[in-house]
């Protein structure tokens, strides 16, 4: 995926949950994270891609950038082991998909589906990222 999107992103999402991602380390991300999901189900994310000047809401660009972003957040969520509320999950199995990259890239369709995967089987515990950095690990980068 190209652009910074998914680091401007995760930026975002350490603001609205109120913790610093440089200074701020695990169990006080997790907690600040999982009180912040209420804020991400009600638009949260709307209100970042709003502010960006993403277009209208129903417009391509809009839905890949919301796409976009609640996968970055799946992948924050899960490397940090939070609980995820099911509403939370309901939208994130519902505008992950809609990554308009994937449905013209086989690769990044089959980074789609293990995102995808690993969301439906998680248990809260953290996900381990091996050598890679998170977002090449997700978005190829």
């Amino acid at each position: 995926m190209g652009g910074d999107t998914p680091l401007d992103l995760k930026s975002e999402f350490f603001d609205v949950a109120g913790v610093d991602q440089f200074n701020d380390r695990n169990t006080k991300v997790k907690k600040a994270f999982e009180e912040s999901q209420d804020k991400f189900i009600k638009g949260g994310i709307d209100k970042i891609l709003n502010r960006w000047g993403c277009g209208k809401p129903d417009s391509a660009y809009y839905n890949d950038k919301k796409s976009i972003a609640f996968q970055v957040l799946a992948v924050q969520m899960m490397t940090f082991g939070c609980v995820i509320k099911e509403e939370l999950k309901t939208l994130m199995f519902e505008w992950i998909p809609k990554d308009e990259w994937a449905e013209e890239d086989n690769e990044r369709k089959r980074k789609i589906d293990d995102l995808i995967e690993t969301l439906m089987a998680y248990n809260n515990k953290p996900v381990d990222v091996e050598s890679e950095g998170l977002f090449e690990k997700m978005f190829g980068e």
